[in-house]
């Protein structure tokens, strides 16, 4: 082989090596474009779950708000229904007491 020979070999092997690194520069420029793209999405994303953690957080807390509001209530009508109860029975004794005197018997059972 000649040193032309060589050198002209040599130099195709170059040319297809410069077109691999061509393709390989190509496939690198669309990996970061598509990693870039991939970035933009996550960090989207992280923002929108952080969106809907504080929405959840503020829900919940109105909810923990509402529930005590309704437990509250729901004392204060069981406090008047023992008050209610309490006069009922008061009232119940009087009456059996007046019908007792009414009859001239003994005290009148509340059966």
């Amino acid at each position: 082989m000649t040193d032309r020979e060589f050198l002209e070999r040599f130099d195709a092997h170059l040319a297809r090596i410069d077109a691999h690194i061509e393709r390989a520069d190509a496939h690198m420029e669309r990996g970061n474009e598509i990693f870039a793209r991939n970035t933009e999405v996550v960090e989207r994303n992280t923002r929108v779950v952080e969106d809907v953690r504080t929405e959840i957080r503020q829900i919940s807390r109105r909810n923990d708000r509402v529930l005590g509001e309704v437990v509250g209530a729901i004392r204060e009508v069981a406090r008047e229904a023992g008050e209610l109860a309490d006069e009922v029975r008061a009232q119940r004794a009087g009456l059996l007491a007046v019908l007792d005197r009414l009859q001239g018997g003994g005290p009148a059972t509340a059966g």
